[in-house]
């Protein structure tokens, strides 16, 4: 939500998955612990789920990363990404992130 109300707000936005996380960045959510059970509790509440909020940042221009050693330990690969995420070392994503206003984990 933070990340889609600065895009609305006109602020430039990198998500950036480390760890497990990574599997927030996947076309299939099965690594995603919880998710179904999250994602339905979100969507009962009438608040907009995981999947809608990462489509919507992505469409508004967010850039997009995954740890390169986060993809390894969940034994998963580049393809198993959705389109447009980046795989990158933590050196490249906070030069990336080296101006950012804020950052959040």
């Amino acid at each position: 939500m933070m990340a889609a109300t600065a895009l609305a707000l006109g602020r430039p936005v990198i998500l950036f998955g480390m760890g497990s996380g990574v599997a927030a960045f996947c076309r299939s959510w099965s690594g995603v612990p919880e998710h179904v059970p999250g994602e339905a509790g979100r969507l009962t509440a009438g608040v907009a789920g995981v999947e809608v909020l990462r489509d919507a940042v992505q469409e508004m221009g967010a850039e997009m990363m995954v740890c390169d050693s986060g993809l390894k330990a969940m034994n998963l690969a580049p393809q198993d990404l959705v389109e447009g995420v980046r795989v990158v070392g933590l050196p490249t994503f906070l030069d990336c992130a080296a101006t950012a206003r804020q950052l959040v984990f």
